[in-house]
């Protein structure tokens, strides 16, 4: 099965630039490219900006293999996670999901942050095919 991470970060900086400087060093520490990058204001609170964006993996892997690599890649960014246990999304087809929150990054700037590991799939489930 082929993989991404959807991510939702609340990043706590003044404007885009420090943003986009916040994410560079995400982005380095996960060791994945970050695409599709959003950036907005968020709603609830206007100190932070909500940025959403996803990651892929480019090679096929088992689940049990992609939430290992996920952790250890998540592990990098916040030193403690809440996560819920992978499981399957649809009955039609294989759809995979294993997700978990932080609010306790190593990176200065991140407020809190979300992914979500999901299978890439033949029905549109989000993915930009």
């Amino acid at each position: 099965m082929h993989f991404q991470i959807s991510w939702n970060v609340f990043l706590r900086v003044k404007n885009e630039r420090k943003a986009m400087k916040v994410l560079k060093q995400f982005e380095i520490s996960i060791e994945q490219k970050l695409l599709n990058i959003q950036l907005k204001p968020y709603w609830k609170e206007s100190a932070l900006i909500d940025a959403r964006f996803i990651t892929q993996y480019e090679e096929e892997m088992e689940i049990e293999h992609a939430v290992f690599d996920v952790l250890q890649r998540v592990h990098k960014v916040s030193y403690t996670w809440l996560v819920s246990k992978p499981r399957n999304l649809s009955t039609e087809e294989t759809v995979w999901a294993f997700e978990g929150t932080s609010n306790n990054s190593r990176i200065i700037g991140i407020d809190w942050l979300q992914f979500i590991l999901e299978t890439k799939t033949i029905k549109n489930y989000g993915w930009n095919h």
